[in-house]
This record gives C-alpha cells, structure tokens and sequence, in this order.
C-alpha cells in the first residue's frame, strides 16, 4: 500500500498513488487533508467513503450512510460539504458514514485555541468504531460483488458523476442544481434510496 502525502508552501496536498486503491475509507479530523483525499479520490474515480463528526453523539441507531449532498445534521459534515462547494466545485459523489442524531451541546468542550482548535465537540468511545463498522461494510459488500453497487445505484449515479467532473474541473448539469437521483436529500434511517 503506497499513499504519498506532500504538502508545498502554500499548504497544497498531494496525494500519489492513489489511483492503485480498490478503495479508500477516510477517517480524517483535519479539514484540508480530508478535502484533498476526497478531492484525489474522486479524480481518480477510486471509491470513497469517508467518516464524518461522530463527536457529541451517543445513539448508534441513528449512524448511516448516504451522500455527502445528503448530510444535512452533523455540524462537520456541513462544512467539509461546503468547502467542497467552495474550493472544488463537488457538490456530491462522496459517500458517507454520518449519525442523524444531532450533537448533544454539553459535549463541546472550548479550548484556548492552541492546536488551531477553539473548540471540539467529546466523543464517546463506541460511536467512532460504529462509524468504522459502516464504512467497512460498504467496503466489504462493493467489493466481493462488484456488479452490485450499495451507494451509487444506477438511480443515484449522478450524484457520483458530478462529484468527478467537479474534480476534474468540468461543468455539469448537476452543478447548477439538478441532482439526480436519491431521495429528495433527506437521510433516513434506512439510509439512502
């Protein structure tokens, strides 16, 4: 397994070799590197799932997967969402292991802001295992039956190709408002339709 991770001045990653993966399952905290990997993936056209905020949260039946365009709950998940948007134009293509349960207040803890955090949401110890479990699924059930996708069905396969194109650099339909696909953008507790 070779990933290669270089960082310039201006605090651009690189990540090579990535097209050699079957699939990457992202477990990032930090913003930039998780937007780089997603962004790497999906010019690639490797897989993707990537883990989103579990801190804060304590209901495993409320941990599923959709779409990033799907995740409307997780204060993390919103954001790495809209810096997609904004630094590469991906609105979706990224699949996503988020909790439906919105985090409990109590757990933000505030920090004098060294480490270049001012604040944090704790984390309990079984809800980041949980959301590895789900990501693992996926993993596991895309590649021993290939010809069966779990996310991007043949009905939500716009979602992905714009999440591509995007990375690419190219203008889609989808970019300018017309997803397709899925259910309407809400999350269910089945997942996604």
């Amino acid at each position: 397994v070779c990933v290669c991770v270089c960082m310039d001045s201006t605090f651009t990653y690189t990540y090579t070799c990535i097209g050699n993966f079957d699939y990457i399952v992202d477990c990032i905290d930090s913003l930039q590197p998780k937007l780089h990997l997603i962004k790497a993936a999906l010019l690639h056209s490797v897989p993707i799932v990537s883990s989103m905020g579990a801190g804060g949260k304590l209901d495993p039946s409320k941990v599923v997967m959709c779409d990033i365009s799907e995740t409307d709950t997780d204060p993390f998940a919103a954001f790495v969402r809209q810096r997609l948007r904004k630094q590469f134009g991906v609105l979706s293509g990224v699949a996503c292991v988020v909790s439906l349960e919105k985090p409990a207040p109590t757990a933000v803890k505030v920090t004098d802001g060294n480490n270049y955090k001012r604040s944090f949401y704790g984390t309990c110890s079984y809800i980041p295992g949980l959301f590895g479990l789900h990501a693992a699924s996926l993993v596991v059930r895309e590649l021993a039956f290939p010809n069966k996708k779990v996310m991007y069905t043949k009905s939500r396969r716009p979602l992905l190709k714009q999440g591509r194109m995007a990375a690419r650099g190219e203008a889609t339909e989808e970019a300018e408002g017309r997803l397709g696909g899925g259910n309407g953008g809400k999350m269910t507790r089945e997942g996604p339709h």
